[in-house]
């Protein structure tokens, strides 16, 4: 039972790698470092910048698989194939 349950958490952060969240969260929070300074309020407070990198991050991932969805005729496969070119261009920067 607990090897199954690591075997799906492994599968489920592979899923999440592929998808490019992880780069996006971290193009997220270099931008508001770079927007804001390293001075900033929400640079200092962690649990600041975790709430607004959470909730940009679920704004932009929303439009851009609401769009990708829309635009593939809900073809999963060109999803996930959109998430990878996407986590490659996110590690650019």
């Amino acid at each position: 039972m607990e090897k199954a349950l690591i075997r799906m958490l492994q599968a489920l952060s592979r899923a999440a790698l592929g998808t490019g969240f992880p780069f996006l969260m971290t193009t997220l929070g270099a931008a508001v470092v770079f927007f804001f300074g390293s001075t900033s309020l929400l640079a200092r407070n962690t649990n600041l910048s975790f709430a607004v990198d959470l909730v940009l991050m679920a704004i932009i991932a929303t439009i851009i698989y609401s769009y990708l969805f829309k635009k593939t005729s809900h073809n999963v496969l060109y999803v996930l194939l959109a998430g990878t070119v996407l986590s490659t261009f996110f590690t650019c920067f």
